[in-house]
């Protein structure tokens, strides 16, 4: 379907025309903005200085509190512009739209035994049942509740294990360990001396 024959239209030489066009309606929008309803000034339109403060030993709550105030925060934020750009522009005003505070500190080192089974895992408990799969043939499978394995369980594949968030297939010759922390260990006959 053509819908213009021999269509030879000449953009170039209209130029002109499209840039007055384009011209009198940026003229027309800037316009208004000025002297109507003023540039609008939306969070969207403000910058932003972020002031890390690092401290040598755990500070006291009422030495942050403090400096909080509003005195202490704007001579924070003109020494971080004065940093970043060399100067302070005068009469600006400063206002804060958000004031964030992070914590990094030393924690007691984790016992990865606390995430191990519990006492009542066991091969019983964990065994649900069993399911023909496919394994290139069909194969009787035996499934298990992943979480309810004790530490030291070794299943030999064909399995499956389930647990909320996976499901873990062990192929015919291989075979799945759980370790002393509760991790899931993967491996071939070839590996299980």
């Amino acid at each position: 379907m053509e819908l213009f024959r021999s269509a030879n239209i000449d953009w170039l030489g209209k130029k002109w025309y499209f840039l007055g066009f384009s011209l009198i309606f940026s003229i027309a929008g800037v316009s208004s903005m000025l002297f109507w309803n003023g540039i609008p000034k939306g969070v969207d339109f403000k910058g932003g200085t972020a002031i890390t403060i690092d401290f040598a030993s755990a500070p006291h709550e009422d030495h942050i509190r403090a400096a909080l105030d509003a005195a202490h925060i704007l001579s924070a934020f003109e020494a971080a512009c004065r940093g970043a750009y060399g100067r302070v522009l005068p009469g600006v005003p400063v206002r804060i739209l958000n004031l964030r505070s992070a914590v990094t500190g030393l924690r007691p080192k984790l016992d990865l035994e606390a995430l191990a089974p519990g006492p009542e895992a066991s091969l019983e408990r964990a065994h649900r049942g069993t399911r023909l799969v496919r394994f290139g043939l069909w194969q009787e499978t035996a499934l298990y509740d992943r979480l309810l394995l004790p530490v030291g369980a070794t299943i030999e594949g064909p399995a499956i294990l389930d647990q909320p968030d996976a499901t873990i297939v062990v192929e015919p010759g291989s075979w799945a360990r759980v370790d002393g922390v509760g991790n899931l260990l993967l491996g071939v006959e070839a590996d299980a001396a």
